[in-house]
Protein backbone atom coordinates (compact mmCIF):
# COMPACT_ATOMS: atom_id res chain seq x y z
CA UNK A 1 0.00 0.00 0.00
CA UNK A 2 1.15 3.55 -0.61
CA UNK A 3 1.84 6.01 2.17
CA UNK A 4 0.38 9.50 2.35
CA UNK A 5 2.84 12.12 1.15
CA UNK A 6 3.31 15.04 3.53
CA UNK A 7 6.03 16.76 1.49
CA UNK A 8 5.35 19.31 -1.23
CA UNK A 9 8.29 18.37 -3.45
CA UNK A 10 10.04 15.16 -4.42
CA UNK A 11 13.46 14.04 -5.63
CA UNK A 12 13.27 11.32 -8.28
CA UNK A 13 15.77 8.65 -9.30
CA UNK A 14 15.91 5.79 -11.76
CA UNK A 15 18.69 3.27 -11.35
CA UNK A 16 21.97 5.16 -10.92
CA UNK A 17 20.51 8.32 -12.48
CA UNK A 18 18.89 11.37 -10.97
CA UNK A 19 15.90 12.93 -12.74
CA UNK A 20 16.04 16.67 -13.25
CA UNK A 21 13.39 19.15 -14.40
CA UNK A 22 13.52 19.60 -18.17
CA UNK A 23 14.18 23.32 -17.78
CA UNK A 24 17.22 22.53 -15.63
CA UNK A 25 18.30 24.07 -12.35
CA UNK A 26 18.65 27.83 -12.06
CA UNK A 27 21.96 27.49 -10.21
CA UNK A 28 24.27 24.96 -8.58
CA UNK A 29 22.58 25.79 -5.27
CA UNK A 30 19.07 24.82 -6.36
CA UNK A 31 17.74 21.51 -5.07
CA UNK A 32 16.77 18.90 -7.71
CA UNK A 33 13.06 18.67 -6.94
CA UNK A 34 9.75 18.11 -8.66
CA UNK A 35 6.69 19.83 -7.16
CA UNK A 36 3.88 17.66 -5.88
CA UNK A 37 1.19 20.33 -5.91
CA UNK A 38 -1.67 19.14 -8.19
CA UNK A 39 -1.33 22.04 -10.63
CA UNK A 40 2.43 21.46 -11.19
CA UNK A 41 2.87 17.68 -11.07
CA UNK A 42 5.09 16.05 -13.66
CA UNK A 43 3.16 13.94 -16.15
CA UNK A 44 4.12 10.26 -16.45
CA UNK A 45 2.31 7.55 -18.38
CA UNK A 46 -0.53 6.43 -16.15
CA UNK A 47 -0.72 9.55 -14.01
CA UNK A 48 1.07 12.41 -12.32
CA UNK A 49 4.01 12.19 -9.97
CA UNK A 50 1.77 12.42 -6.89
CA UNK A 51 -0.59 9.73 -8.18
CA UNK A 52 2.28 7.43 -9.07
CA UNK A 53 4.02 7.83 -5.74
CA UNK A 54 0.88 7.23 -3.73
CA UNK A 55 0.10 3.96 -5.50
CA UNK A 56 2.56 1.47 -6.95
CA UNK A 57 5.91 3.10 -6.15
CA UNK A 58 7.75 3.07 -2.86
CA UNK A 59 8.55 6.48 -1.47
CA UNK A 60 10.40 7.81 1.55
CA UNK A 61 10.09 11.08 3.39
CA UNK A 62 13.19 12.64 4.92
CA UNK A 63 14.27 15.89 6.51
CA UNK A 64 16.82 18.33 5.12
CA UNK A 65 17.58 21.72 6.67
CA UNK A 66 14.38 21.66 8.69
CA UNK A 67 12.02 20.84 5.81
CA UNK A 68 10.44 17.53 4.78
CA UNK A 69 10.89 16.15 1.26
CA UNK A 70 9.88 12.99 -0.53
CA UNK A 71 12.19 10.77 -2.54
CA UNK A 72 11.42 7.86 -4.83
CA UNK A 73 12.87 5.35 -7.27
CA UNK A 74 11.09 5.10 -10.59
CA UNK A 75 11.28 2.12 -12.93
CA UNK A 76 12.79 2.77 -16.34
CA UNK A 77 9.52 2.12 -18.15
CA UNK A 78 7.80 4.83 -16.12
CA UNK A 79 10.45 7.44 -16.88
CA UNK A 80 10.96 6.57 -20.56
CA UNK A 81 8.19 8.91 -21.72
CA UNK A 82 8.38 11.57 -19.03
CA UNK A 83 7.70 14.84 -20.80
CA UNK A 84 9.28 17.22 -18.28
CA UNK A 85 12.46 15.61 -17.02
CA UNK A 86 16.02 14.73 -18.01
CA UNK A 87 18.26 11.93 -16.67
CA UNK A 88 21.83 12.42 -15.49
CA UNK A 89 24.17 9.97 -13.72
CA UNK A 90 24.04 10.85 -10.03
CA UNK A 91 27.84 10.60 -9.66
CA UNK A 92 28.22 13.18 -12.43
CA UNK A 93 25.56 15.43 -10.91
CA UNK A 94 27.10 15.60 -7.43
CA UNK A 95 30.42 16.62 -8.95
CA UNK A 96 28.89 19.55 -10.82
CA UNK A 97 26.82 21.30 -8.12
CA UNK A 98 27.41 22.92 -4.75
CA UNK A 99 28.25 20.86 -1.70
CA UNK A 100 24.79 21.63 -0.27
CA UNK A 101 22.96 20.43 -3.38
CA UNK A 102 25.18 17.34 -3.61
CA UNK A 103 24.48 16.52 0.06
CA UNK A 104 20.75 16.80 -0.58
CA UNK A 105 20.88 14.54 -3.64
CA UNK A 106 22.96 11.88 -1.89
CA UNK A 107 20.62 11.84 1.11
CA UNK A 108 17.55 11.67 -1.11
CA UNK A 109 19.05 8.78 -3.08
CA UNK A 110 19.88 6.87 0.11
CA UNK A 111 16.28 7.12 1.31
CA UNK A 112 14.72 6.33 -2.07
CA UNK A 113 16.84 3.21 -2.56
CA UNK A 114 16.10 1.98 0.95
CA UNK A 115 12.37 2.54 0.53
CA UNK A 116 12.32 0.83 -2.86
CA UNK A 117 14.15 -2.23 -1.50
CA UNK A 118 12.33 -2.42 1.85
CA UNK A 119 8.93 -3.72 0.84
CA UNK A 120 8.41 -6.84 2.92
CA UNK A 121 9.37 -8.09 6.36
CA UNK A 122 12.48 -10.27 6.11
CA UNK A 123 11.23 -12.38 9.05
CA UNK A 124 7.61 -13.18 8.21
CA UNK A 125 7.19 -11.84 4.66
CA UNK A 126 4.30 -9.48 5.37
CA UNK A 127 4.05 -6.22 3.44
CA UNK A 128 5.51 -3.35 5.44
CA UNK A 129 3.75 -0.08 6.23
CA UNK A 130 5.03 3.37 7.04
CA UNK A 131 5.75 4.00 10.72
CA UNK A 132 3.27 6.33 12.40
CA UNK A 133 4.81 7.04 15.80
CA UNK A 134 7.42 9.63 16.66
CA UNK A 135 10.14 7.03 17.19
CA UNK A 136 9.50 5.20 13.89
CA UNK A 137 8.21 7.99 11.65
CA UNK A 138 11.08 7.45 9.17
CA UNK A 139 10.95 3.66 9.41
CA UNK A 140 8.92 0.80 7.96
CA UNK A 141 6.92 -1.41 10.33
CA UNK A 142 5.64 -4.95 9.92
CA UNK A 143 1.92 -5.03 10.82
CA UNK A 144 2.16 -8.78 11.43
CA UNK A 145 5.16 -9.26 13.74
CA UNK A 146 5.83 -5.61 14.71
CA UNK A 147 9.46 -5.58 13.56
CA UNK A 148 10.77 -2.13 12.67
CA UNK A 149 13.06 -1.44 9.72
CA UNK A 150 15.11 1.74 9.72
CA UNK A 151 17.15 2.93 6.73
CA UNK A 152 20.24 0.78 6.28
CA UNK A 153 23.76 2.23 6.37
CA UNK A 154 26.87 0.21 5.51
CA UNK A 155 30.04 1.81 6.94
CA UNK A 156 33.13 1.61 4.74
CA UNK A 157 36.61 3.08 5.03
CA UNK A 158 38.67 4.71 2.30
CA UNK A 159 42.30 5.62 2.82
CA UNK A 160 44.96 7.72 1.14
CA UNK A 161 48.32 6.08 1.88
CA UNK A 162 51.36 8.32 1.38
CA UNK A 163 55.03 7.42 1.07
CA UNK A 164 57.08 10.58 1.08
CA UNK A 165 56.05 12.60 -1.97
CA UNK A 166 53.92 9.85 -3.48
CA UNK A 167 50.53 8.27 -2.84
CA UNK A 168 49.24 4.77 -3.45
CA UNK A 169 46.64 4.59 -6.21
CA UNK A 170 44.91 1.40 -7.27
CA UNK A 171 42.78 0.30 -10.20
CA UNK A 172 39.76 -1.67 -9.07
CA UNK A 173 38.61 -4.24 -11.59
CA UNK A 174 35.13 -2.64 -11.52
CA UNK A 175 36.43 0.85 -12.33
CA UNK A 176 36.57 2.32 -15.84
CA UNK A 177 39.77 1.40 -17.65
CA UNK A 178 42.68 3.59 -16.57
CA UNK A 179 40.95 5.21 -13.60
CA UNK A 180 42.80 4.74 -10.32
CA UNK A 181 41.42 5.39 -6.85
CA UNK A 182 42.15 4.71 -3.21
CA UNK A 183 42.05 1.56 -1.13
CA UNK A 184 38.59 1.08 0.37
CA UNK A 185 36.43 -1.58 1.96
CA UNK A 186 33.56 -2.34 4.30
CA UNK A 187 33.87 -2.51 8.07
CA UNK A 188 33.52 -6.04 9.44
CA UNK A 189 31.46 -6.70 12.59
CA UNK A 190 33.56 -6.25 15.71
CA UNK A 191 36.22 -4.12 13.97
CA UNK A 192 37.30 -0.62 14.83
CA UNK A 193 37.65 1.74 11.89
CA UNK A 194 41.42 1.81 12.33
CA UNK A 195 41.55 -1.99 12.22
CA UNK A 196 39.53 -1.96 9.02
CA UNK A 197 41.92 0.53 7.41
CA UNK A 198 44.94 -1.62 8.24
CA UNK A 199 43.24 -4.84 7.12
CA UNK A 200 42.02 -3.45 3.79
CA UNK A 201 45.44 -2.01 2.93
CA UNK A 202 47.12 -5.32 3.74
CA UNK A 203 44.53 -7.38 1.85
CA UNK A 204 44.42 -5.24 -1.28
CA UNK A 205 47.97 -3.86 -1.44
CA UNK A 206 50.10 -6.15 0.75
CA UNK A 207 51.70 -3.37 2.82
CA UNK A 208 51.64 -2.22 6.41
CA UNK A 209 50.73 1.31 7.45
CA UNK A 210 50.90 3.32 10.63
CA UNK A 211 49.13 6.37 12.06
CA UNK A 212 45.73 6.12 10.30
CA UNK A 213 44.07 9.52 10.76
CA UNK A 214 40.35 10.16 10.34
CA UNK A 215 39.64 13.07 7.96
CA UNK A 216 35.91 13.26 7.13
CA UNK A 217 32.89 11.22 6.05
CA UNK A 218 30.55 11.17 3.09
CA UNK A 219 27.29 9.32 2.45
CA UNK A 220 27.67 7.34 -0.78
CA UNK A 221 24.36 5.66 -1.64
CA UNK A 222 25.66 3.14 -4.18
CA UNK A 223 23.77 1.51 -2.71
CA UNK A 224 23.98 2.43 0.99
CA UNK A 225 27.56 3.21 2.07
CA UNK A 226 28.81 5.75 4.56
CA UNK A 227 32.41 6.43 3.53
CA UNK A 228 34.79 7.17 6.41
CA UNK A 229 37.92 8.77 4.98
CA UNK A 230 41.40 8.32 6.41
CA UNK A 231 44.98 9.21 5.63
CA UNK A 232 47.86 6.96 6.67
CA UNK A 233 51.61 6.67 6.30
CA UNK A 234 53.46 3.80 4.64
CA UNK A 235 55.31 1.53 7.09
CA UNK A 236 56.68 -1.55 5.31
CA UNK A 237 56.24 -4.08 2.52
CA UNK A 238 56.18 -4.13 -1.27
CA UNK A 239 52.93 -2.88 -2.75
CA UNK A 240 51.27 -5.41 -5.03
CA UNK A 241 47.68 -5.88 -6.20
CA UNK A 242 45.62 -8.66 -4.71
CA UNK A 243 44.71 -9.90 -8.19
CA UNK A 244 41.02 -10.06 -7.33
CA UNK A 245 39.53 -6.66 -6.53
CA UNK A 246 42.69 -4.76 -7.47
CA UNK A 247 44.42 -5.54 -10.76
CA UNK A 248 46.99 -2.73 -10.76
CA UNK A 249 48.45 -0.27 -8.27
CA UNK A 250 51.46 1.96 -7.85
CA UNK A 251 53.04 4.96 -6.14
CA UNK A 252 52.39 8.27 -7.92
CA UNK A 253 53.68 11.79 -7.43
CA UNK A 254 51.50 14.85 -7.98
CA UNK A 255 52.84 15.40 -11.50
CA UNK A 256 52.40 11.82 -12.69
CA UNK A 257 48.87 10.98 -11.60
CA UNK A 258 46.69 8.69 -13.74
CA UNK A 259 42.99 9.40 -14.15
CA UNK A 260 41.51 9.77 -10.66
CA UNK A 261 37.93 9.63 -9.30
CA UNK A 262 35.65 12.47 -10.42
CA UNK A 263 34.79 15.58 -8.40
CA UNK A 264 32.15 15.11 -5.72
CA UNK A 265 33.67 11.94 -4.27
CA UNK A 266 35.57 11.81 -1.00
CA UNK A 267 38.38 9.99 -2.85
CA UNK A 268 38.85 13.04 -5.05
CA UNK A 269 38.78 15.27 -1.95
CA UNK A 270 41.60 13.30 -0.31
CA UNK A 271 43.74 13.25 -3.46
CA UNK A 272 43.27 16.95 -4.13
CA UNK A 273 44.13 17.71 -0.52
CA UNK A 274 47.43 15.85 -0.89
CA UNK A 275 48.19 17.69 -4.15
CA UNK A 276 47.47 21.08 -2.60
CA UNK A 277 49.68 20.40 0.42
CA UNK A 278 52.57 19.32 -1.76
CA UNK A 279 52.29 22.28 -4.09
CA UNK A 280 51.90 24.70 -1.21
CA UNK A 281 55.10 23.28 0.22
CA UNK A 282 56.85 23.80 -3.10
CA UNK A 283 55.79 27.47 -3.16
CA UNK A 284 56.85 28.20 0.43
Amino acid sequence: MGSTITAEACALFSGLDILLPREGLSSGEELPLFPLSPERCVEFPGGTTREALNTDLRIACFDFEGATYASAELEDERTAHCTRCNRLPLRQFVGSVSRRTAAFALKAKAFSHWAYQTRHCSFCGAALVQGRNLEDARARVCPSCARVYFPRISPAVIVLVSKGEKILLAHNAKMPKGRHGLIAGFVDPGETLEETVRREVMEEAGIEIHSPRYIRSQPWPFPDSLMLAFEADYKSGDARPDGAEIDHLGWYGVDELPEIPPPGSVARFLIEGFIERRRSGERS
